[in-house]
């Protein structure tokens, strides 16, 4: 019954547009997985110690969610960051959606940067055979490499 109360009032919240929340709420929802799945391949692909976080892999993981994209939750993040600029339509989520995008773009090339030390080749070839963050390019990379 929350969630149905949820929706309804996102969808018939305030804002010029019924279709861009719409939008905005599928674009969410499309998302959940590339937040939840690095979690599982990471610590099933990465092989960090017991107890570790799923984060710390002792290998590159080029495979399950990150043979498509390379930074899934890091997209997962960015397109919540437009649903909710979408749902709400309003300047004061929009713009700070927009500079907190610009910084966690800023922190993938830092990221990239440290993995690329510690890996080196290894990291090096994967980011030449896995976009960043277009997941439609690493989806058609799969399906033509089959």
């Amino acid at each position: 019954m929350a969630a149905g109360t949820i929706v309804a009032s996102v969808l018939a919240g305030p804002g010029p547009s019924r279709g861009l929340r719409l939008l905005g709420a599928a674009l969410g929802v499309l998302a959940l997985p590339l937040a939840f799945l690095p979690f599982l391949t990471l610590r099933r692909r990465g092989g960090p110690a017991p107890g570790d976080s799923y984060m710390a892999t002792i290998t590159v993981v080029d495979s399950g969610i990150y043979g498509l994209v390379r930074h899934p939750q890091y997209l997962a993040y960015l397109v919540f960051m437009a649903t909710f600029a979408l749902l709400a339509q309003r300047w004061w989520v929009t713009v700070p959606a927009a500079v907190a995008a610009a910084l966690l773009h800023r922190v993938t090339l830092v990221e990239e940067a440290v993995c690329l030390e510690r890996w080196g080749d290894e990291y090096r070839g994967y980011l030449s055979r896995v976009p960043r963050f277009n997941l439609a390019a690493g989806l058609l990379r799969r399906l033509r490499s089959r």
